[in-house]
C-alpha cells in the first residue's frame, strides 16, 4: 500500500494508473508485461499498480550498445518462454509511434523488433478503453513451440486463466 502512494495523482497519470489496474486484473500474478517505454508512466505503474514484473524494451535497450540490448531482451523473453511464464503485451508496444521512439533513441531497426517476437504468435486477451490513451488491446505472447506452449497452458490453467491457456483454439 505504501508503494502505491509513489504514484502522483493528477490528469497525466489517471489514464496509465487505470490501464495498469486493468492489467493487473487481466493477468495472472506470475504474468509478465512487455511494455515499450514511450509511455515512462506505464515504466512504474505496471508493477505498482497491477503488481505484475514488467520488461521495457526502453529499459532494455539502454545498455552499453544496442546489440547487447537485444541480446538481453531475446535472453529474457527465452528463459520466460522456457519456464512457460505468461507474457503479454499491449497493442502499443509494437505501434508505429513505439517503434519511431525506439528508433530515434536507440536505432532499432523495426526488423530488430520483429526478431524479439517471431517465437511468438500474440493473440487478443483483453481489450482496453482508457480515457486519454484509447484503446488498447493485450496480447497474450503464445509461443510458437509446441512444448513450449504446453507449459505457458499448464500455468495459466494452474492460475486461474485457462480462458487464455484456450485463446490458441480460436
Amino acid at each position: 500500500p505504501e508503494m502505491k502512494a509513489l504514484v502522483r495523482d493528477d490528469e497525466r497519470e489517471r489514464p496509465f494508473a487505470a490501464l495498469a489496474q486493468g492489467l493487473g486484473q487481466a493477468t495472472p500474478a506470475n504474468a509478465v508485461i512487455l511494455i515499450s517505454g514511450r509511455w515512462t508512466s506505464l515504466e512504474y505503474c505496471v508493477p505498482l499498480l497491477a503488481n505484475r514484473r514488467r520488461l521495457s524494451l526502453d529499459r532494455g535497450l539502454n545498455k552499453v550498445d544496442r546489440a547487447k540490448g537485444l541480446a538481453y531482451l531475446r535472453s529474457s523473453l527465452e528463459s520466460l518462454r522456457r519456464d512457460g511464464v505468461p507474457v503479454y503485451t499491449l497493442s502499443e508496444t509494437f505501434s508505429a509511434k513505439s517503434m519511431t521512439f525506439l528508433l530515434r533513441k536507440y536505432g532499432l531497426l523495426k526488423e530488430e523488433a520483429e526478431s524479439l517476437v517471431a517465437p511468438y504468435r500474440p493473440v487478443k486477451a483483453a481489450r482496453f478503453k482508457v480515457p486519454g490513451l484509447g484503446e488498447q488491446t493485450l496480447l497474450l505472447m503464445r509461443p510458437n513451440d509446441p512444448k513450449e506452449a504446453a507449459r505457458l497452458d499448464k500455468n495459466l490453467r494452474r492460475s486461474g486463466f485457462a480462458a487464455h491457456a484456450d485463446l490458441a483454439r480460436d
